[in-house]
């Protein structure tokens, strides 16, 4: 039975204006549209959870007063529409799953998540919240996001993390072409080559995510609502890494890697060793997906409290997420490491040189 749907309403809304306020905060623009995917599993998961607490108290009410509800309905109906319309497979191609897409689009689903989409969606999710204010006096209202400390842009600078944002890195990924700052060489294109850097390149956003949530934790104290938000995408990530590797989609005829790798000609030195750590995977891991991944991370279900979302109700630690996560992501490195065709794919995102002009005929955040 559905519950707590004033406090989901609220908190959905606020993670997604922190989204934005973190990418807005963050000067490189490649872990700006990492980040920024979690804002479309956001407002992806708002729209259900909005209509069904709309229903809930407009049938509290007497018929002659539900006309108040119309504005709160077409805004919602807009939300639909932007969702039906762009989000929602951005969404599933990008964050909720790392579905095959033909390289045409891959600059729509990626510079679609831009400052003045999500500037847009804000204001659109902002009037939903001002509207529940209105009509329901217990609605709790979404909360202004915290300032991020300014003493974090200068970790991110260092060069054992992301670097100088004046710097250009070089990055195997299918996004990197299409990204600011960045030079990326794309393999000539067949399965091996598509599915390698597809899997591989979420590797990598990984890595990157990494390094924005470690001076958040390295302050300790009561976990900010920044550090929940990177915590879940990390749990979307190693699901959808894994997904990739050993599944694949059925429904968007996304191909398993390991399946791609062991169909080679020749057969990819490293498709023996991810069959191998398929097997080894904990059942731990698989309750996590049912219970975090499905149902709060990449979803979020109507009838969990909403105690139940934060990450102290869990059933894992963060420590034994981020344990999960290197072992995947570590033994990928190697497979890849086996076979020289995949070998380029696994370098991290190095600075290569100082600002080119070929880094700025791509549109950066705030110009789109």
């Amino acid at each position: 039975m559905a519950t707590d749907l004033a406090a989901k309403t609220a908190r959905l809304i606020s993670d997604f204006d922190a989204v934005l306020a973190l990418v807005s905060y963050i000067e490189h623009e490649l872990e700006k549209r990492i980040i920024a995917r979690h804002g479309l599993t956001k407002i992806e998961s708002l729209l259900p959870i909005a209509s069904a607490y709309k229903n809930m108290i407009k049938r509290a009410l007497p018929s002659n007063q539900r006309g108040r509800f119309s504005k709160l309905e077409s805004l919602l109906a807009t939300l639909r529409n932007d969702i039906d319309n762009g989000v929602r497979q951005i969404r599933n191609n990008m964050s909720g799953h790392l579905l095959q897409i033909n390289v045409a689009s891959i600059p729509d689903n990626w510079l679609f998540m831009g400052h003045s989409t999500f500037t847009i969606l804000s204001q659109d999710i902002r009037a939903i919240d001002a509207e529940f204010r209105a009509l329901d006096p217990l609605y709790p209202g979404c909360i202004q996001p915290p300032p991020v400390k300014p003493t974090y842009r200068a970790f991110w600078r260092r060069p054992d993390v992301l670097g100088s944002p004046s710097n250009v890195r070089g990055i195997s990924m299918q996004v990197g072409l299409w990204t600011p700052d960045v030079v990326a060489v794309l393999p000539p294109g067949g399965p091996l080559d598509d599915a390698s850097i597809r899997v591989l390149g979420l590797r990598l956003s990984i890595r990157q995510l990494v390094f924005i949530f470690l001076p958040f934790w390295g302050e300790g104290g009561l976990e900010t609502i920044y550090e929940r938000l990177l915590i879940e995408m990390s749990v979307n990530d190693l699901f959808s890494l894994e997904e990739a590797i050993f599944s694949g989609n059925t429904q968007s005829a996304t191909p398993a890697l390991v399946d791609v790798w062991a169909q080679s000609s020749p057969v990819h030195e490293g498709a023996a060793l991810l069959a191998a750590l398929r097997a080894q995977i904990p059942a731990t891991v698989s309750r996590w997906r049912n219970s975090v991944r499905n149902k709060i991370t990449a979803h979020m279900d109507p009838d969990i409290p909403a105690v139940d979302l934060e990450t102290s109700r869990w059933p894992m630690q963060v420590h034994n997420l981020n344990t999960e996560v290197n072992r995947l992501c570590n033994i990928l490195g190697a497979a890849a490491r086996k076979d020289p065709r995949t070998l380029s794919f696994v370098n991290p995102a190095l600075a290569v040189s100082h600002k080119s002009m070929q880094s700025q005929n791509i549109p950066r955040w705030v110009q789109t």
